[in-house]
This record gives structure tokens, sequence and C-alpha cells, in this order.
């Protein structure tokens, strides 16, 4: 998975953790958080946290995977809170 400047991943065990640094006004979208459950699809995780400083639209917040990955979404709100 390609990687920008203040990402960071972290596997234990079958947990994947995914922190985003960004400056994103609109927030991150679904096709976002789509890769990150094909990325931990790829890792045979079944769990994934995917930490943003920024937020998330509607449409990302309403996304469930189709297959049994389970992800928390966790925003700049809920961090500074």
């Amino acid at each position: 998975m390609a990687r920008r400047a203040g990402d960071a991943v972290v596997f234990v065990t079958l947990l994947q953790l995914e922190t985003k640094m960004a400056s994103i006004v609109q927030g991150y979208e679904r096709p976002e958080l789509h890769k990150f459950v094909g990325a931990l699809a790829g890792q045979g995780a079944k769990k994934g946290i995917f930490i943003t400083t920024s937020n998330f639209t509607k449409e990302a917040l309403d996304y469930t995977p189709k297959n049994e990955t389970k992800i928390v979404l966790i925003d700049g709100e809920q961090l500074l809170n």
C-alpha cells in the first residue's frame, strides 16, 4: 500500500492500525476506507483502526465492509475529547 509522509501502520497480530495526519478539509471519503479494508484483507487482519487528525465524510461513516473485517474510525474531534 502506498504511504505518504506522516502515515504510520502498526501490525499487532490480526489488528491493523493506521494513522493519518492530514489537512483534508472535506474529510476522508469511502474509497480511502475501501483501500484500508483491502490492505487489512491482504494481511489477513480481521480488525482495523483508522485514526485521522481530520474527519470522515458521511459516506465514509456509513461504509460497512462486505467481508468480515471490522473497522473503527477515530477522527480529530474524538482525539480531542
